[in-house]
């Protein structure tokens, strides 16, 4: 392409690519430069005998090359790391199959065993494991987005480089682009190697500020290299390992613990997150915490014994620095009362705002929080009955116009995005209700696996088994024979009652310490159970969800039953605006893949429109 005048002096019809990814912009230059040629994408390892997928390059206002469709004969599957088929939009491992598929490797049983294994769908076959990340477009094309030992995790952040480099190559400037975590300053950085198309000149910061639009804030190179060419081994793959090691800098105001309670505290979130160095303003989230790494932190300040460190978990998740924990001249915003900030500032989209299910808290919702790092501000509503111990909500109503509330305290206009699993899906549509009388606009409501008023969903209320089911969760594998025989009355015990209860539970459970929800202490955990107990109480008594002029989108749990479906729309008296199957369970769903990852692209394609549907689930 090079070539002086190539456009003249070649008859070239047919051009095949193969062996590494097909840039955008290589598309572009033979559609400009060799009238009458066509491009063609060809996948395949040769442990398929070369190519079993093609793509006819096309201008398909796609912004990366796919690698097309299985050839005749061929099985192509898109499988988790359970061998259950991904769905369109998520990445999975590609499978390969077919009369194609070579027998194995000549002398090496152990390598063959490992990368052909048997087709869990069809019987009698193989499938090879290709180590390629894929994904399913919308019009069924394969996507390639990178290796995947070329994964790596960044503050707690799984991160594929092959979607980022994917980004780079769409960029119009770029040829050439490979991206690799280096360490430096105590920590991972993900850094850029890039080749310029010829004649053209490159603007890091502009190019930064592109790939914020497209993928999330964590997902950004910290650093961009400009090279003249990539280093290539023998086999002309890109050498990783040759590539210019960069200086990296320091990105992060770091402000030195100034007490020796901050420092104490810093020492633990280094340990327990894994950076080494943590300052006093930094937040647990952004440094990559989640709710099991908040169990750990507490469980190691626990057993500090010291009455200045005595907090608990709704604290942490309030004040998510070692300043605002131990009130060293952090200002408190008061708007943020009632609400939870769940990810770091995002000013490209509206907030997300996310509902507490059934049990009031909000640790199911970090994950989510953590994967739209950078693409919006995520905040969480709790129930306000575990902060308040003398508050007692009276209805879902009475909450979700309490709620409605404080999140136009927050934002003062719409359009609001609304998200909520389980109970919290309730509550969105009630609150979605509130604010469409108020004259304002909800363009996103998403409802995950909701729980629906008066649908059979409920059995008849028991605190024996919800008690059961909850020692059960938090305390996997404990044995109830500890109990005195209390659970076994019929009158409900108290919340002291049941905190008695719950320390006989985890004395028996702590052989190696109070790790998981243990940590928490057995009153915290009793006032959970016991909020979890007054929701459930409240949402039997609810009858019917209000109707909305929005639309609603809809993830489900696997065997979610048809009926309970059909009256979720009766309720709201409106179809589904997108309707979603998953696999996961009830309470996998809102952590799963398949949520996580379509959540992200649709924000942004809404965000961009406008217009933004998400995905909703529904509560058990």
């Amino acid at each position: 392409m090079a070539y002086p005048d190539v456009k003249a002096k070649t008859r070239l019809k047919h051009i095949m690519c193969g062996g590494e990814a097909v840039p955008a912009t290589l598309q572009q230059d033979v559609a400009e430069c060799l009238d009458g040629a066509h491009l063609h994408d060809l996948y395949g390892p040769t442990e398929t005998t070369i190519h079993v997928t093609h793509w006819w390059c096309r201008d398909d206002a796609h912004r990366q090359i796919p690698i097309g469709r299985p050839f005749s004969g061929t099985r192509t599957y898109v499988l988790d790391g359970d061998l259950n088929m991904a769905p369109p939009g998520v990445a999975g491992e590609l499978y390969l199959g077919g009369v194609s598929l070579a027998r194995g490797y000549l002398n090496r049983s152990d390598l063959t065993a490992e990368r052909f294994i048997a087709d869990p769908f069809t019987e009698g076959e193989r499938l090879y494991r290709t180590g390629d990340l894929v994904r399913w477009r919308e019009d069924g094309q394969l996507e390639y987005l990178g290796r995947l030992d070329h994964q790596v995790k960044i503050r707690g952040l799984r991160i594929e480089l092959g979607e980022i480099e994917a980004e780079l190559l769409a960029q119009p400037e770029i040829r050439e682009a490979v991206v690799v975590a280096q360490e430096g300053n105590g920590s991972s950085s993900l850094v850029a190697y890039v080749v310029f198309q010829a004649g053209t000149e490159l603007d890091t910061s502009a190019l930064r500020e592109r790939l914020g639009k497209q993928l999330p804030d964590y997902m950004v190179p910290g650093y961009v290299v400009m090279l003249d060419a990539l280093p290539l081994n023998a086999n002309g793959k890109v050498e990783r390992n040759a590539l210019p090691k960069t200086y990296l800098e320091e990105t992060r105001e770091y402000i030195s613990p100034s007490t020796t309670e901050a420092w104490q505290l810093a020492e633990i979130w280094q340990e327990v997150l894994g950076v080494k160095r943590v300052g006093e303003t930094d937040n647990f989230f952004e440094l990559g915490g989640d709710s099991l790494l908040s169990l750990k932190v507490l469980s190691r300040v626990r057993a500090l014994k010291s009455a200045k460190l005595d907090f608990k978990l709704r604290d942490l998740m309030q004040k998510p620095t070692i300043a605002g924990l131990l009130g060293l001249g952090e200002s408190s915003d008061a708007s943020l009362d009632g609400v939870v900030k769940l990810n770091g500032e995002s000013q490209g989209q509206s907030p997300l705002f996310c509902l507490h299910a059934g049990m009031g808290t909000l640790y199911d919702y970090q994950p989510l929080a953590r994967r739209l790092q950078g693409v919006c501000t995520v905040y969480g509503l709790p129930c306000r009955m575990l902060t308040d111990p003398q508050h007692c909500d009276t209805s879902l109503e009475a909450m979700a116009d309490d709620y409605a509330s404080t999140i136009r305290g927050l934002q003062s206009q719409g359009p609001y995005r609304l998200l909520g699993w389980s109970l919290g899906g309730t509550l969105a549509a009630m609150i979605a209700a509130r604010l469409e009388k108020q004259g304002q606009e909800v363009s996103l409501l998403a409802l995950v696996d909701p729980y629906i008023p008066g649908s059979g969903q409920k059995s008849a209320d028991d605190w024996q088994k919800d008690f059961v089911n909850f020692a059960s969760v938090i305390l996997p594998g404990v044995s109830l024979e500890t109990l005195d025989g209390n659970e076994a009355c019929v009158k409900e015990p108290s919340e002291e009652e049941f905190a008695i209860n719950l320390e006989r539970l985890i004395a028996s459970y702590d052989a190696s310490g109070r790790e998981g929800y243990a940590a928490l202490g057995s009153e915290e955990l009793a006032r959970i159970f016991c909020v979890a107990r007054h929701l459930k109480f409240l949402s039997l008594k609810t009858s019917t969800l209000p109707k909305l002029r929005c639309t609603a989108d809809c993830w489900w749990a696997d065997g979610r039953p048809k009926e309970q479906r059909q009256a979720l729309e009766y309720q709201l008296g409106q179809l589904l605006r997108r309707t979603i199957n998953t696999f996961d369970d009830h309470y996998s769903i809102v952590i799963g893949k398949t949520l996580l990852s379509q959540l992200v692209e649709l924000l942004q394609e809404r965000e961009a429109s406008r217009y933004m549907p998400i995905a909703n689930k529904g509560l058990a």
